[in-house]
C-alpha cells in the first residue's frame, strides 16, 4: 500500500498483514483507490482462481475495516482489481496476440454517468 500525502509527514507505505499501518493510511486520506489482487495472467487451476479471489476479498475487506474505523475517512473509494475481455478458458491460454473475445459474461454497459447534452455534437 502507497501513500501519496497531501500535507505533513506520513508512513509512505505498509503491508497488508499492518492493520494499524494500512488504518493510519487511510485515516485522513483523500482519497482511496485499491488496484490490488493477484494477476489474472495465469491458468485458471482451482488453486490459482482461489488466489485471484482471495487475494480481492482480503485486500477490499481490510480496507473497509480501516475505512470504517478512520475519524476521518476519505471521501472516494475506487475499488478496481482486474478486467478481462477474453473468454474463460481452460484449455489453453488467452494472450494479447492469440486470445479469443469472451461472449455473455461481461456485457459493455452503458456509462453510469449520462453524457453531456455537448456530447452528441461533433465538430
Amino acid at each position: 500500500m502507497r501513500c501519496a500525502p497531501s500535507a505533513g509527514p506520513h508512513p509512505s507505505d505498509a503491508i497488508w498483514d499492518d492493520r494499524a499501518g494500512v488504518a493510519e493510511l487511510i485515516d485522513g486520506s483523500d482519497l482511496l483507490i485499491n488496484l490490488a489482487g493477484r494477476s489474472v495472467g495465469c491458468r485458471y487451476t482451482d488453486a490459482n482462481r482461489q488466489e485471484i479471489w482471495n487475494s480481492r476479498v482480503h485486500t477490499t475487506r481490510a480496507l473497509n475495516d480501516a475505512v470504517r474505523a478512520a475519524s476521518a475517512p476519505p471521501r472516494l473509494w475506487i475499488n478496481s482489481s482486474t478486467a478481462t475481455i477474453y473468454r474463460h478458458s481452460m484449455d489453453r491460454p488467452q494472450t494479447e496476440e492469440h486470445g479469443e473475445i469472451g461472449e455473455g459474461r461481461a456485457p459493455v454497459r452503458r456509462p453510469l454517468v449520462p453524457a453531456s447534452p455537448l456530447s452528441r455534437y461533433r465538430p
